[in-house]
């Protein structure tokens, strides 16, 4: 092949018109791309070649930790299941949202809404606090983790949630001196976020 270099070229037509031209042409060079056995678009860092365009099955990036599952790479989610599933060196490490909707009984004024009780002066929005534990699912008369949050008027609260409470928990709810209120399954804990609706059968 050629290599690279200053060309010229002339060129000359029916006339006898001419131009001449000259340019230096290079090789754009080749690049290193790594194996992305699972196709995530995102390569193996111990495996890697030499190309001018990415071969088939290669990626330009060497971070994937995993490359035989699809679902495991730099952005992915980190979720609870044993695995480091965003490739950042830790296992199971993330604080999961817990959303949890409820309506009490004493204040419910319809319309989906309820009064603030709390204080209606200094915090209107708020229509009282309440008790949420979580209760392992294969021991529910254990209370591994409860919070006492602030419920708002329409009846939401979001908790965050310590990354240990990975697994599968009942929720149960209590309001000062009202009877508790459980869930009917398990809630799982291993997405972000989590959800509840006590208002829904």
């Amino acid at each position: 092949g050629v290599g690279n270099g200053i060309y010229t070229v002339t060129v000359t037509d029916a006339a006898g018109c001419s131009n001449t031209v000259s340019s230096t042409v290079q090789a754009s060079g080749s690049s290193v791309y790594y194996a992305d056995n699972d196709n995530d678009g995102y390569g193996n860092l111990l495996s890697s070649v030499s190309a001018c365009s990415p071969p088939q099955g290669y990626a330009l990036t060497n971070d994937d930790c995993n490359d035989v599952d699809s679902a495991i790479h730099p952005l992915a989610t980190e979720i609870c299941d044993g695995l480091d599933n965003n490739c950042d060196g830790l296992t199971d490490i993330y604080n999961p949202d817990f959303i949890v909707r409820c309506m009490l009984q004493g204040l419910y004024i319809g319309g989906d809404s309820m009064k603030p009780a709390a204080d209606s002066v200094n915090f209107p929005l708020i229509a009282d606090t309440v008790i949420i534990g979580l209760h392992p699912e294969l021991q529910p008369s254990v209370t591994l983790y409860s919070f006492i949050v602030a419920l708002d008027i329409y009846g939401f609260v979001t908790i965050n949630v310590p990354s240990i409470l990975c697994g599968r928990y009942y929720v149960s709810i209590r309001h000062r001196n009202s009877m508790e209120t459980w869930s009917k399954v398990p809630v799982d804990f291993n997405i972000n976020p989590v959800e509840f609706d006590f208002t829904k059968p």
